[in-house]
This record gives structure tokens, sequence and C-alpha cells, in this order.
């Protein structure tokens, strides 16, 4: 399974928990403040994704874990693992102001959390065209890019990898649209991993892709009622809109 190629939890198998990445991180060398940093931004990850699941039902929360989990098992630095945690904050994150996008305030306020480096790679994700032409441009020539730009590219590679190793895209209403993605780009990506120089990324790309071409839901009827292309917010019924003080 494309899960067990890159995770390395007590089961072998990508971390969707806090203590599955926190019991992974020691195993893959962090130390000190580097378990320190990756802690900071769960827990920012945690207040700012609260509530938030992903189309299948899952909790969005889970998904940046294993984002973080993946990156985690590639030995990127603690930067790198903690911008998977946060990878999606600035469009997905709720910062108490209804607004979205990466405004100054809110980069601060990562800033402060998890640091400048940190920081700038989840900012460069968030501004970055993801569009199917703009990958294909990319391809496999990623000399001229910045060492940081590369660091992106490792966030959105594990974060497509999380998205299909475990097949939540069928419990999806609409998975076609994720689909369209694997017959599209399927080689782009995989040779993306294989010049930022992780084999053992582009394989389980390549594993996780196939799957998903090969895989049948056991049940339709169990996919999510919601017709959401994207994420959304499950709130208590508590909740009132308001402003953060």
């Amino acid at each position: 399974m494309a899960e067990q190629i890159c995770g390395k939890g007590p089961e072998g198998v990508i971390a969707q928990t806090n203590i599955q990445l926190y019991n992974q991180l020691p195993r893959d060398g962090y130390r000190g403040p580097a378990l320190a940093q990756i802690r900071r931004a769960y827990e920012l990850a945690l207040e700012i994704f609260a509530g938030r699941c992903q189309p299948s039902g899952k909790c969005f929360l889970s998904h940046v874990v294993g984002t973080a989990s993946v990156l985690s098992s590639l030995g990127q630095s603690a930067d790198v693992v903690a911008a998977g945690l946060l990878h999606n904050v600035y469009h997905n994150g709720d910062f108490g102001d209804g607004s979205t996008g990466a405004t100054p305030a809110k980069r601060i306020w990562v800033q402060r959390a998890v640091g400048p480096v940190t920081e700038e790679i989840v900012y460069r994700f968030a501004v970055k065209d993801w569009s199917h032409e703009a990958l294909r441009a990319h391809g496999s020539n990623l000399e001229p890019l910045e060492d940081v730009d590369r660091q992106v590219l490792m966030v959105f590679l594990a974060n497509e990898l999380e998205r299909f190793a475990d097949g939540g895209i069928f419990y999806q209403r609409d998975c076609a649209g994720r689909l369209r993605f694997v017959s599209q780009l399927r080689e782009v990506s995989v040779r993306m991993a294989e010049a930022l120089g992780v084999p053992q990324l582009a394989e389980a790309l390549r594993a996780a892709f196939r799957q998903a071409t090969e895989r049948e839901i056991s049940s339709p009827v169990l996919r999510m009622a919601r017709t959401t292309p994207g994420s959304y917010v499950c709130a208590p019924r508590s909740f009132r809109m308001g402003c953060r003080t």
C-alpha cells in the first residue's frame, strides 16, 4: 500500500494523529528545538483548522498531520515538516477575521508561532499557481528554482500523496476532479519527485496513483452527502460568527 511506503508510524503507515506523528519524529531523527517547532506548528494548526473537514468527511487536521508525516519520513528539515502542518493555512485557516488569503497580519501571526523560514514556505504555497498548466511547465526542470521553492514543491507532493494514499477521495460525493489529476499529472508529479532527489517519494506517488485508478469503493453509500468540491467547516451548533479580540 502507498501509505506504507513513506510513513514510519508504529503501524508503518502515514500518521493521522499528533500522537502518531510525535512517536514518529524521534525515530526519524528529530530532536530538541526541531521537535518544539513542529509541536508549535501542530498547536497552531489545531486552533486554525478547528472544525474543518475534507470533502470525504475526514478531519482536515488529520490531513495536515499526514502531510507532515510524509515529510518527516523523507528526512526533510523541521521547517518543512512544520510547513506541512500549515501548508494551506492562509486559504483554509480560520484566523477569526472572516478573510482568506495571506494578509500581513496573518503572516506575522504565523511567523511568531513557527518562525520566518516555515512561514515563507507556507506563504509561497499559498500564492503559487498550482494549475495543471503551471505544473506541466515545471516538469522535471527544477534547476532554476530557489531552495525554498523546491521545499514548497516537496510539501505539495507530500500533500498529494496523503490525499491519495488512503483512498479518501473515493468517499467524497464527486471524486471525478481528483481522479482527473491522476490521468493528467501522474507522470509530471513522479518526475518532479525524482528531480527533487527523493526517489522513495516518486515510487510512493506512482503506487498511490496506480491504486487510485484501480480501486473501487467498497460501498458507494458511504460517500459523503455534501457536494462541496473543497474542504468545509463543520461547526458546533453553539458557534456564532465573531472576530478574535
